[in-house]
C-alpha cells in the first residue's frame, strides 16, 4: 500500500488560536481526514484518506469469491468496503493480494457451506457492533498465508 504524504489543512494567522488541539482536530474533521467521536475530542477515529486505503475499486472481487456459496454469502457492499478499510488502517502490511488469496485459502478448506461466514463478517464481526470483543476471520488467515503455514507460496509483508 502506498503512503503519500498530504497537505491537510492551510493554517491562516488570523484564524483563532491555530496553536489549539481543539481547533486542529476540528479543521481535520471539517476535510474529512478524521472523525471526531466526542464533543471533548478525546476520541478520533481516522480515515482511509489520511493513508490513501482505497477498496472500492476491487471490492467486488473480494466479494465475488463468496458468491454462489450460499444465499446472501457476499455480504453488504457497503459493509465490506467500511470494514475492509478498518482492516486494511489496522493491518497496514497486509495488501489486495495477501487478502483475495487469504479468502480464497478460507473458502477452499470450508467442508460444509452452511458454515461459511458473509463476505463482511469474514473481515471482522462482533456481538454488539462494538469494538469490544471484534474478531477478524480474516486477520486469521492472512497470517497463515504471510507466515508460509499453508500450502500458498510464503509472502514477504514488506
Amino acid at each position: 500500500m502506498e503512503e503519500k504524504a498530504l497537505d491537510i489543512i492551510t493554517i491562516n494567522l488570523n484564524d483563532p488560536d491555530p496553536t489549539d488541539i481543539k481547533y486542529l482536530l476540528t479543521k481535520l474533521q471539517e476535510k474529512g481526514f478524521i472523525k471526531l467521536m466526542d464533543k471533548d475530542h478525546k476520541t478520533v477515529l481516522t480515515r482511509n484518506k489520511l493513508y490513501n486505503i482505497e477498496v472500492t475499486s476491487w471490492i467486488d472481487e473480494y466479494r465475488q469469491l463468496f458468491a454462489g456459496k450460499k444465499p446472501g454469502s457476499m455480504g453488504d457492499r457497503k459493509s465490506c468496503i467500511a470494514k475492509m478499510e478498518e482492516f486494511l488502517m489496522e493491518n497496514r502490511e497486509v495488501t489486495k493480494d495477501i487478502v483475495l488469496r487469504a479468502t480464497r485459502y478460507y473458502i477452499d478448506n470450508i467442508n460444509n457451506y452452511t458454515y461459511l461466514m458473509k463476505a463482511d463478517n469474514f473481515i471482522s464481526v462482533s456481538k454488539d457492533n462494538t469494538k469490544i470483543g471484534r474478531r477478524s476471520e480474516l486477520r486469521a488467515y492472512c497470517d497463515e498465508i504471510m507466515s508460509g503455514a499453508t500450502n500458498d507460496e510464503r509472502i514477504d509483508s514488506i
